[in-house]
């Protein structure tokens, strides 16, 4: 009885000692608001060369990330934002969607009555279409001033 009651509690610790998720901690200083993106997130990062990545984030060890398997370190990220693949759907196709319809609409207009109207609205429709191919994505970057800033913590599940 002794025994299982000692496998049982050895179960449970080991259990909680590997439950541990890890996390990208970025801390603003001046501020003193601090982001936490945890790992198998979605987010697109920018380094310091220019380089631009989207996709899942997988933390390799306390200084560096892999991206889409290609290992980037966390003193080259300049900026770092979430970049939910749902969210983008639903706000480009909503942007292209409406934009389909306005365009169709001014067309329509233009082409019944000739009113000026036509082309404000085919022109918005436009607009709609461009919006949802440059601008996908509403979250505020996280802008990371030096390295030391962002970190790699673990936080119990």
């Amino acid at each position: 009885m002794k025994a299982l009651s000692f496998l049982v509690v050895c179960f449970f610790v080991a259990a909680s000692a590997f439950s541990q998720e890890k996390v990208l901690s970025i801390s603003n200083a001046e501020t003193g608001k601090v982001t936490v993106i945890k790992q198998n997130e979605r987010v697109k990062i920018k380094t310091v060369q220019g380089e631009k990545m989207k996709g899942d984030l997988f933390i390799a060890d306390d200084n560096q990330v892999l991206i889409n398997n290609i290992l980037i370190p966390i003193s080259t990220i300049e900026k770092i934002k979430r970049h939910p693949l749902v969210m983008n759907i639903l706000v480009s196709g909503t942007l292209f969607v409406f934009g389909a319809y306005a365009v169709f609409g001014g067309w329509l207009i233009l082409a019944w009555s000739g009113e000026g109207i036509g082309a404000i609205i085919l022109h918005s429709g436009a607009a709609f279409i461009t919006t949802g191919i440059i601008f996908p994505n509403l979250y505020p970057n996280t802008v990371a001033e030096n390295a030391s800033n962002i970190k790699v913590e673990t936080l119990p599940e």
